[in-house]
This record gives structure tokens, sequence and C-alpha cells, in this order.
């Protein structure tokens, strides 16, 4: 992002499987400043994965010593989700789809 001049602010997390946060911490390392968000139900499968006992059932054993055990602190959004360029971005809950609690992010733009 730095060749192109932008900065990543805000890192949303639509679902708690661990293929879409388990890498948050390289992020976090290259954006420090970077938030981290997710609504309340994500957030909690979040830190149900998040257990030792729970990564090491499935993905360490896919993926053993590759996983970053740094803790990530999440955020709940809000109902006025996040701004991108000046763009409500709403978290809208869609029930289970590709897991339970998944949410998209709806713009009015």
């Amino acid at each position: 992002m730095e060749k192109i001049g932008r900065d990543i602010t805000e890192i949303y997390v639509t679902h708690g499987h661990g293929d879409h946060w388990l890498g948050v911490p390289f992020l976090l390392e290259r954006f420090p400043d970077a938030v981290v968000r997710a609504t309340a139900g994500t957030r909690a499968q979040m830190a149900d994965l998040a257990t030792l006992e729970s990564r090491a059932a499935f993905w360490d054993a896919l993926f053993p010593g590759q996983i970053p055990t740094t803790p990530v602190d999440v955020q709940v959004v809000g109902k006025e989700g996040l701004s991108l360029e000046g763009n409500a971005l709403i978290p809208i809950e869609v029930g289970h789809s590709d897991g339970d609690d998944t949410t998209v992010l709806w713009s009015r733009a």
C-alpha cells in the first residue's frame, strides 16, 4: 500500500473463520495504527477460535508454526459502520453463509 500512498487504518473481519483473521497480526506489523473491527457475533467467534486448544485442533495442524499467536484486539463496529474515503460502510448481519454470524459491508454510495 505504501507504493500508492495509502495507509491501512481499519481492518474489518466479516466472520470468525480463521482464514479471515488469523493473519491480522502480520498486517498490524506493517500498519501498527490500524484498528481491527468486527460485529459482536464475529468477535465472539474469533475469541472461541483464538484458544490454543481450538487452534491446535485445526489451523495449527494445517499450518504448523506459521500462524502468529499474537492476540488480536477487536473493536466492535457500531451501527454507523466504517468510513472509506468519505463513504459509510454499514455492517449488515446476513446470518449463516460461510459460517455463523456472517456479515457484509454495505455502502449507500
